[in-house]
C-alpha cells in the first residue's frame, strides 16, 4: 500500500515552493472552496467501499480476463478537433474550424515513409446554433478521412488492419437519440450517413475498427444494478477494480443502449419532462442500424502507465479476437499516458491552436479588402470580420515567450 508521500510524490505534490505564491483575491477564493470539494470527493469514495460487495457481485456477472503479450499489427489512428472554446465571435458571424486526419503506425504502408494525412473545414455563420454543431462537423470531418484510409486500402496504398479512434466509434449524438430526431436534422444526417459508410466498408475489407474513449464519464454499470446510481462514473470504478494486465467486458450496444434509455427517461419524467417515445424511438435507432447495436465495450487496465482503466468500443470486423484485440492495445501503451501511443501521436497532429483561428480571420480580411476594392467599396466594410470582444482577442494570439 503506498504512503500518504508516495501518493502525494506520484501526483507531483511534494514541491515546497507550490504554495508560495501570491494569488489574486479570486483565486483565493476558490481555494478556500477547495475542502468542501473535497469532502464531497471522499464522500463518494467512501460509499464506493461501502458498496464494494454489490459492486463486485455485479462486476463478476460479467467477462472478465487477462491480457495476452501481442505484438501490434498495422494501422490507422484518427482524430478529429474543433475549437475548445467553439470559435471566434466576430460582427459578422462565427468563425470556427474543424480538423480530421490519420497516422498510421506498425508498417501500414510497407515503405519508409510514415503516413499521414489530414483535412479542414472552415466554418462561418451567424446562426445562434453553430457552437452545438461544430462538434457534430468535426466527426463528419472524422469519417471523411477514415473512409479515405479505407479508400487507400482498397487500392493496396495502404494495409491496416485495425483503425484507431480518438473517442467513441459510433458517436454518442446518435447512439442514445431517437429516429425520428436525426432523420429531422441535415447535420445529423449526414454524420449518420457517413459512420454507417465507414461501418459497411470496414466489414467489406475485414478491418477491425475500435474506439478509444479518454474522456468518459459513463454509467452504464447502472444497467446491471435495476438502474440504481453507483458512487462513482464507470471509469473510476474500473480504475480502483481492475488489476494491471487485466479485463472486463460490458457487453454490446444492443443489449446496454435500450436498458440504459429506459433509465434515462425514468429520470427525465421524474423531473417532469416529456419522454413519450423516447425509448421506443431510441430501439427503432438500432433497428434501423444494426450495426451501431454491434459495438461491444470494455474496459482494460495496461501493465504499465499511470493506472487508470481504459474505456472502448470495438467491432472486430477482422474476426481478431476480443482478447487479441485488448492485448494489442495493452502494447501499444504509451507509459506516461497509458493510451495507445497512435493516439496520442493523431492528437498531436491534429491539435487546433486558439491562434490559429487568428491567422485565418487575418487572412480572409486581407482578401476581403482586395475582393470589395474592386467593386468600389471602401475597407471599412470588413468590420464584419472585427471580433465581438476586442478584450478576449488574446486568447487568439500566438504567444510570444
Amino acid at each position: 500500500m503506498e504512503s500518504e508521500e508516495d501518493v502525494l510524490k506520484r501526483f507531483g505534490l511534494l514541491d515546497e515552493d507550490t504554495e508560495m505564491v501570491e494569488f489574486a483575491p479570486a483565486v483565493q477564493k476558490m481555494l478556500e472552496k477547495t475542502r468542501r470539494l473535497a469532502e464531497r470527493i471522499a464522500g463518494r469514495i467512501l460509499s464506493f467501499r461501502d458498496d464494494f460487495d454489490k459492486i463486485m457481485s455485479i462486476l463478476d456477472s460479467l467477462e472478465w480476463g487477462i491480457l495476452g503479450y501481442e505484438r501490434p499489427l498495422p494501422g490507422v489512428a484518427v482524430d478529429s478537433t474543433f475549437p475548445i472554446d467553439g470559435g471566434v465571435d466576430l460582427v459578422g458571424g462565427h468563425l470556427a474550424a474543424v480538423i480530421a486526419g490519420y497516422i498510421g503506425f506498425g508498417g501500414v504502408s510497407g515503405g519508409e515513409d510514415k503516413p499521414v494525412e489530414s483535412i479542414v473545414d472552415i466554418l462561418f455563420a451567424d446562426d445562434e446554433n453553430m457552437r452545438s454543431r461544430i462538434p457534430l462537423y468535426a466527426k463528419i470531418a472524422e469519417k471523411k478521412i477514415t473512409l479515405k484510409v479505407l479508400e487507400n486500402k482498397e487500392k493496396g496504398l495502404l494495409k491496416p488492419v485495425i483503425i484507431l479512434f480518438d473517442g467513441e466509434l459510433v458517436p454518442y449524438k446518435l447512439l442514445f437519440r431517437p429516429w425520428r430526431s436525426i432523420v429531422k436534422s441535415k447535420v445529423l444526417t449526414r454524420l449518420d450517413e457517413a459512420t454507417m459508410r465507414v461501418l459497411e466498408r470496414a466489414r467489406e475489407q475485414g478491418v477491425t475498427l475500435i474506439g478509444v474513449v479518454k474522456r468518459s464519464y459513463s454509467r452504464l454499470l447502472r444497467v446491471f444494478n435495476n438502474g440504481e446510481k453507483l458512487p462513482l462514473n464507470d471509469k473510476a470504478i474500473m480504475s480502483m477494480i481492475l488489476r494491471p494486465g487485466s479485463y472486463v467486458v460490458l457487453g454490446k450496444f444492443s443489449d446496454l443502449v435500450p436498458r440504459y434509455a429506459e433509465i434515462i427517461a425514468e429520470e427525465r419524467k421524474k423531473e417532469g419532462k416529456n419522454v413519450k417515445g423516447y425509448v421506443e424511438g431510441v430501439k427503432e435507432l438500432l433497428e434501423k442500424r444494426p450495426s451501431y447495436g454491434e459495438v461491444i465495450v470494455a474496459f482494460y487496465k495496461p501493465r504499465q502507465g499511470p493506472g487508470q482503466a481504459v474505456r472502448v468500443e470495438i467491432l472486430d470486423y477482422g474476426n481478431l479476437g476480443l482478447e487479441r484485440v485488448l492485448s494489442i492495445l495493452s502494447a501499444l501503451t504509451n507509459p506516461a499516458t497509458g493510451l495507445p501511443y497512435p493516439i496520442d501521436l493523431v492528437d498531436s497532429y491534429v491539435r487546433l491552436e486558439s491562434y490559429m483561428l487568428e491567422l485565418v480571420r487575418r487572412r480572409i480580411i486581407k482578401h476581403l479588402v482586395e475582393m470589395l476594392k474592386e467593386e468600389g467599396l471602401r475597407g471599412e466594410h470588413v468590420v464584419v470580420m472585427s471580433h465581438t470582444n476586442p478584450e478576449k482577442r488574446y486568447l487568439y494570439e500566438k504567444k510570444k515567450f
